[in-house]
Parts: structure tokens; C-alpha cells; sequence
């Protein structure tokens, strides 16, 4: 746990709250694992994406915001890539318009699946023009609001099944976030061994655990021990053990866990929804345990009065909304209700304790 301290304590020391994130994200990438850090806007998505370290050139690892088969063709380290790591990483996907997003989809995921991808593209001055990705790790961080992905899940099969099967999914909680800073976090890499081969032999049960609702149980296997992976290589650990399983599943399950508690299905013959309405009163009861229906009112500026029908509901008043987002998190147990006079609202002990724990952890 020595060098995954030394980057978050560096990082918490500035950007409060997000060491934790932009750790998770450097083991992934050792691992090789694709991150969707899901969060509102201002939660930390894009900062946290761009301080990720990696060990590759900048010619492999990639900022994605204008997305085309001219601007991939057009890259020489594309025209024959062979044997290699990339990382894409976007860090808003809002900002990309929906050709780039539909051509991410259809590249991306053959990358990620099945490590290559072939497109000839014409040839310029009597040379072919053609992007050649074969045997290649491709590696992707996604910033993406809860909304639009709520969106993705029902509208587009590609990105369903890419989504689900492809990425852990990262909730962006930060009730420690103090101010907004207009500078990166800035922290050193430890000396470590990038080609480290960690003897990964034992059933990583505690990660699987964690993992659990995030990809297939098919993959579950196959993911723990990609993490067991990622975290060995940074701690330069030849031989993981239990104890190592056990630090991991301490530092990252409140974020991991958390996903999988917020979908849903009404009936077995349709899509896996994600709860937007209570994954946004979870982040804001987070950061303010203890608050009340009123604040939240207020905060999220829904109107008081009666609000038009949505999808053949009965109409409801701003409360009863609130109310019936919160029932899916007092459900889950993820917060717990007190019927005052207002009611209020507060984080479950699972949350506070560990918020408590990691702060003082990084002090």
C-alpha cells in the first residue's frame, strides 16, 4: 500500500477527494481495464481522467474530442500498430457530437474486444492509407454524466453491451471536495516496474465480490484478477495474497459497490435502467448528511407546485418526487430517513465510516 498512499496523499494535499479516483484510474490502466467515471458535471470527471499517469508516449496515449477516421488514419503510430498499448481517454462526453460517438462505439469496442481493427482509407500520393490495429490493449477513460447514460443504456445496443461488459463504471463521489482549483493535481510516479508479471494463481474472492453487478459473472474472474494485476505491478508485489485482496476491496467498494445498487428493471422483457434522479439526491445527501426535503427542494430548483405528467405518472408535487427517488436509496440501504419536521435525510454508516476513515488516512 506504500506507493498507492505516497500518489493520493500527493494529490489530497491540493485536490481534495480525488486521490482516490485518479489512483483507481492508474491501477486500471496497469491492469488493463477501461474506466466510465459516471458524475454531474463539476464532480472531478475530467481533472481526474487527464491525471492519470501512464507510461506510454503522448503519440499512444490519446485525448479523444473530435473523433474521425481521417484523424486515426492520419496518425503514423495507427498505420501499423502492432503489439501495443493505447489509452483513449475522453473526458466529457457531451462534448463529442454523435458521429463521433456512434464511430467510438463501432472502433472502440472491436478494439476492446477483440484487440484489433482494420480500415483502408485510400491512397495518398500512391501510398494506401490505412489504420491497422492488431494483438493492441486498447484502454479508455470515459467522463459521462449519469443522464446521458441512462440514455445510452436504452437507445443504442452497441453501447449497452460495450458498457456493461467492458468497463467498470466509477461513481464520482466527493463530499471531501472543499474549493474548485484551475490547475491540475500534480504528483510523481513511484520507481515501478512496468513489466512485472505477478503470479496471480489464487481466487481473487474478494474482488469478485466487489466487482459483482459491474460486469458478467463470466468476467468476474477475469476482471478481479486484472485489478489483482494492476495493484501488484504498482506495489511491486511478486506473489498477491488475501491481504492484498482485502486492502483493495477497502481502498475502491464504496465507489464499485455503488454502481450496481442504482439499476433497475421494471419487467424481466426490459432494459436495465440507471436510477439518474437517485444517484444525483445520493451525491447531494453525501456531501450534506443530514438534509433536509426542504433544502433539497431548494437545491435542486424543482418547482413546489404540481408538475406536468411524465410517462403516464399521476402528477406529484416537488416532495413526493424527492421522496420517491430516495426510496430506491432507503431500500438499498444506502441512506436512512428521519420523519421530523422536515424530514431529513442522511448517509448510511457504511459511506460516513469510510469518508471518516479516508480522510484521515491522507492527513
Amino acid at each position: 500500500m506504500e506507493n498507492s498512499l505516497r500518489i493520493i496523499k500527493q494529490i489530497e494535499s491540493t485536490h481534495r477527494g480525488l486521490g482516490i479516483s485518479v489512483l483507481f484510474g492508474i491501477i486500471c490502466y496497469l491492469g488493463k481495464i477501461s474506466v466510465i467515471y459516471l458524475g454531474d458535471k463539476g464532480k472531478g470527471k475530467g481533472t481526474t481522467i487527464s491525471a492519470i499517469k501512464t507510461n506510454l508516449d503522448n503519440k499512444y496515449d490519446m485525448i479523444i474530442d473530435n473523433l474521425t477516421l481521417t484523424e486515426l488514419g492520419n496518425k503514423n503510430e495507427l498505420q501499423f500498430c502492432h503489439d501495443k498499448t493505447l489509452v483513449w481517454r475522453i473526458k466529457e462526453w457531451s462534448t463529442m457530437n454523435q458521429w463521433n460517438r456512434t464511430l467510438f462505439l463501432t472502433i472502440g469496442s472491436k478494439i476492446i474486444t477483440d484487440h484489433e481493427y482494420y480500415h483502408y482509407l485510400g491512397d495518398k500520393k500512391g501510398i494506401p492509407i490505412v489504420i491497422d490495429i492488431a494483438n493492441t490493449d486498447l484502454i479508455c477513460y470515459i467522463g459521462i454524466q449519469p443522464l446521458k447514460m441512462s440514455r445510452l443504456m436504452t437507445e443504442n445496443e452497441n453501447w449497452e453491451s460495450l458498457a456493461s461488459d467492458r468497463f467498470i463504471k466509477w461513481i464520482m463521489l466527493n463530499p471531501l471536495r472543499t474549493k474548485s482549483l484551475d490547475y491540475p493535481p500534480q504528483y510523481e510516479m513511484p520507481d515501478i516496474d512496468y513489466e512485472l508479471q505477478p503470479d496471480i494463481e489464487n481466487e481473487n474472492r474478494f474482488l469478485m465480490s466487489m466487482l459483482k453487478g459491474q460486469v458478467s459473472p463470466e468476467r468476474l474472474p477475469l476482471y478481479a484478477q486484472r485489478l489483482m494485476r494492476g495493484y501488484a505491478i504498482l506495489e511491486g508485489i511478486e506473489s498477491p495474497r488475501l491481504t492484498e485482496q482485502m486492502e483493495l476491496a477497502k481502498f475502491f467498494r464504496p465507489f464499485i459497490s455503488l454502481y450496481p445498487q442504482l439499476l433497475y428493471s421494471i419487467d424481466l422483457d426490459e432494459e436495465t435502467k440507471f436510477a439518474v434522479g437517485s444517484l444525483r439526491l445520493f451525491t447531494e445527501i453525501s456531501q450534506n448528511s443530514g438534509i433536509s426535503i426542504d433544502e433539497l427542494q431548494h437545491l435542486f430548483a424543482v418547482y413546489e407546485k404540481k408538475m406536468r405528467a411524465k410517462y403516464g405518472n399521476p402528477l406529484e408535487n416537488a416532495k413526493e418526487m424527492i421522496n420517491r427517488h430516495a426510496s430506491m436509496l432507503t431500500d438499498r440501504g444506502l441512506i436512512t430517513v428521519e420523519d421530523n419536521s422536515p424530514r431529513k435525510f442522511y448517509l448510511n454508516d457504511t459511506f460516513t465510516n469510510y469518508f471518516n476513515w479516508y480522510s484521515d488516512l491522507v492527513k
